[in-house]
């Protein structure tokens, strides 16, 4: 796909450097190959040159896992099985239950201005206020 190549130096941590050269030394490439293989997608393989999200671990081939996947593409943000967490407190017993919510379905209760939250330990769930539920749509969006 891009047959161009640029030479870039990098800094990493000594630590992270040596597991670089150990992967390459393994799969008979070179550190720069290595190198370019973290940053394609772990959804749909291509190369990552903007914005990008911290996925869960996916298999991409055997004992091998990718995360990071595309922020701009709905289908690889999808794929990436991120969750956006809040830790609010209960307004009925005073305790911080996380809340959990997929990126998509938050962008969908937002615009629905349907934001609920639950608090296990006291079995109370609420609904965000609207002055809630703008905040969280700039954090978040």
């Amino acid at each position: 796909m891009f047959d161009e190549k640029v030479k870039v130096s990098m800094f990493l941590d000594a630590p992270i450097a040596q597991a670089v050269k150990i992967r390459a030394a393994r799969d008979g490439t070179g550190v720069s190959e290595v190198i370019g293989k973290m940053f394609q997608c772990a959804h749909c393989r291509e190369p990552i040159s903007d914005e990008f999200i911290v996925g869960k671990p996916t298999l991409i081939a055997p004992n091998r896992y990718a995360v990071f996947f595309h922020k701009n593409r709905k289908e690889c943000a999808a794929a990436s099985g991120t969750e956006v967490r809040f830790f609010l407190k209960c307004p009925n017993c005073a305790a911080i239950p996380q809340q959990a919510f997929a990126p998509g379905k938050l962008r969908e209760l937002i615009q629905k201005k349907a934001v609920e939250f639950y608090c296990i330990s006291c079995d109370h769930s609420w609904k965000a206020s609207a002055k809630e539920t703008e905040e969280i749509g700039r954090l978040v969006f």
